[in-house]
């Protein structure tokens, strides 16, 4: 089995590699990575309230999100899902209090 690597043989650094890949999943591999983030930091901030997990896990990855975006990774229908979760988390978060 044959592989075509035509758009990896010019590449010289690891973050040409990494443009290359996120260029040719349309911008998946990214989102991928800030999927796998938002996961990874909701279960470890676990120990403390679900809803304090959510919101922390939310904020960091939207912080991440933005800045990926600010350095060209990142497209903006993309990068604003992050800050959606944010948003619904935060009225989430105005509501309980609310009912408490």
């Amino acid at each position: 089995m044959s592989y075509d690597l035509t758009a990896l043989e010019n590449n010289t650094s690891l973050l040409n590699v990494f443009t290359t890949m996120n260029t040719a999943s349309n911008e998946f591999l990214i989102v991928g990575i800030l999927v796998s983030l938002f996961v990874i930091l909701f279960i470890l901030f676990k120990s403390y309230e679900t809803l304090t997990a959510l919101r922390t896990s939310a904020f960091i990855t939207s912080i991440i999100s933005i800045l990926f975006y600010l350095s060209g990774f990142l497209s903006l229908d993309k990068a604003i899902y992050p800050l959606v979760i944010l948003g619904i988390t935060i009225f989430i978060s105005i509501i309980s209090i609310d009912t408490n």
